[in-house]
């Protein structure tokens, strides 16, 4: 609930920065008043731009009651179907993850520090590659980024250099998966295929 103190507050960062607007309550992950949503998922909304805080003490928003909003996009949702918060922003792949060809976003997200001090980031168009799991007991999981990520151990990144495209990459070893995988041995994925 907004109290009066930060409506004020609120309403004095208008006018410092000079703008206008109005100050409503609402949470905005369940209303969107001002139409500002896109009507697909990833595509511009109806607003040239967006001054927003973070939705820093802000967790566990209802995912089923977000699900078809275009706003949000791929947001992360966590094993009691509930978004994370909003605050860890960088997709954390595991081989969970590597089903899929394209990595646009994950389920599970770290933080910039989480990041910085514990985890490998890597730029978007990175080949991920399974490098050990129980996966490689049945197939070779290969996967392309798409934007920057963080991943677990059982991955391997390969980042291409200039010479090199990426894609190229992906889509070679892509085509190579089936003899990829017959040549992991059984200390890869812990059990016998």
């Amino acid at each position: 609930m907004l109290d009066e103190i930060t409506i004020r507050i609120a309403k004095m960062n208008l006018a410092v920065h000079g703008l206008e607007g109005k100050i409503a309550e609402a949470i905005t992950y369940y209303q969107d008043d001002h139409n500002l949503g896109p009507k697909k998922a990833l595509e511009p909304g109806g607003c040239g731009f967006v001054m927003a805080n973070p939705p820093f003490n802000l967790d566990l928003v209802d995912a089923e009651r977000i699900k078809g909003d275009a706003r949000f996009g791929l947001p992360g949702v966590n094993k009691q179907k509930k978004v994370g918060n909003g605050n860890y922003l960088i997709p954390w792949v595991s081989s969970g993850e590597m089903t899929e060809l394209r990595i646009y976003d994950t389920p599970l997200h770290i933080s910039e520090e989480g990041a910085i001090d514990g985890s490998r980031l890597v730029p978007a168009n990175t080949v991920l590659a399974v490098a050990r799991g129980m996966s490689l007991a049945k197939e070779f999981r290969v996967s392309i980024t798409k934007r920057e990520v963080a991943f677990n151990q059982d991955l391997k990144a390969l980042a291409c250099d200039a010479d090199m495209d990426s894609e190229f990459l992906f889509y070679a070893l892509l085509a190579r998966r089936g003899h990829i995988r017959e040549l992991a041995s059984e200390a890869s994925h812990g059990k016998t295929a």
